[in-house]
């Protein structure tokens, strides 16, 4: 049953999300084929990693249905078409664990709309254990209300979950942004839907992000965050705390699989700092990112945290870390006040 109020406490139950390999069928020219298959079987090599800790650890995995990719065929909405149901690998961008309950949310992208067809036996599993299984109320994506993102000023419910970051009592949230920022991965409505479903937590704005905002700071623990931003950037309540900065981590440098596939903006997230804990004092961390901060890794050691080193080079080609393919279903913790 879930059970979902922090980022920190004991996990015993997690969805992982998963490569879809018939995702190369999309692509025409066979150089780009090619390297898309070597990505993924990588990327795959790597989620199996994440499941074997897990299944040492003594927790339960989920993992999401495939749905085989067809270039010929397309799927239709009154507004929009696409080509593809989904990408399996991101569990963590579109279902929301919070409380007892787990939200389909509402993505600020019309690509995600089908990814619940390759989850839905999960959340069906969860509701059969008394686990409740909302929906934020479906957008348009009409793409005759101005221009393509004028969806977003019209009151429209668009959030990606990581754009709320439970800590106990609080939920903070990306703080919203102007109408006409296309980086926004959360509107007003979507914010008041939630303060209306649930009214018992305590909703923050979080710093200004460009991006979701577990790719700008992590809580580690009680006391510990992570943070792309200075403390004086931080939300005054974290005043007591200490603040782990990790500098931006820019991946423009690196021949981009997007350059293929999509148009993305690899300055819009940092992802350094997007890790995922274990326990309060065991979070994985993608290795390159260990090896590039020693500093970081001092002052975990002093906090206690031992921190588990993965390779994940997809962080690389498709702007996802480790956070994004793991969504916490069952995790001890409960509504307590951290501050």
């Amino acid at each position: 049953m879930i059970n979902r109020y922090d980022t920190f406490t004991s996990l015993k139950e997690v969805v992982l999300g998963q490569v879809n390999m018939s995702l190369v069928n999309l692509i025409k020219d066979e150089r780009e084929r090619d390297f898309l298959q070597a990505v993924l079987e990588q990327t795959n090599d790597s989620l199996n990693q994440i499941e074997k800790i897990y299944k040492d650890e003594g927790i339960k995995v989920h993992r999401p249905m495939m749905v085989e990719y067809d270039p010929n065929v397309e799927y239709t909405m009154p507004t929009f078409s696409l080509k593809a149901v989904g990408n399996p690998l991101a569990a963590a961008d579109n279902f929301l664990t919070i409380a007892d309950a787990v939200i389909e949310m509402s993505s600020v992208s019309e690509h995600n709309y089908f990814d619940y067809v390759q989850y839905q036996h999960i959340w069906r599993d969860q509701f059969k254990e008394g686990s409740r299984w909302l929906s934020m109320p479906r957008p348009t994506y009409n793409p005759l209300d101005i221009d393509h993102y004028t969806w977003r000023q019209g009151g429209e419910p668009l959030a990606d979950a990581p754009a709320f970051l439970p800590c106990g009592q609080h939920i903070f949230h990306q703080e919203i942004l102007s109408p006409d920022d296309v980086s926004a991965v959360v509107t007003d409505t979507a914010l008041k839907w939630m303060q209306r479903e649930f009214p018992q937590f305590e909703y923050i704005p979080m710093a200004k992000t460009k991006g979701h905002l577990d790719g700008y700071v992590h809580i580690v623990k009680p006391g510990l965050i992570l943070s792309a931003f200075p403390k004086s950037e931080l939300h005054p309540i974290f005043k007591s705390w200490e603040v782990c900065e990790l500098e931006s981590e820019n991946y423009n440098d690196v021949k981009l699989f997007t350059e293929f596939m999509q148009d993305d903006d690899y300055e819009n997230t940092t992802l350094a700092v997007n890790c995922f804990n274990i326990n309060e004092n065991k979070v994985m961390m993608l290795k390159h990112v260990m090896d590039r901060h020693p500093e970081t890794m001092r002052i975990m050691e002093k906090a206690n945290v031992d921190l588990v080193p993965i390779e994940y080079d997809m962080v690389r080609w498709v702007n996802q870390s480790i956070g994004c393919v793991n969504n916490a279903i069952h995790r001890e913790g409960g509504r307590e006040n951290y501050f």
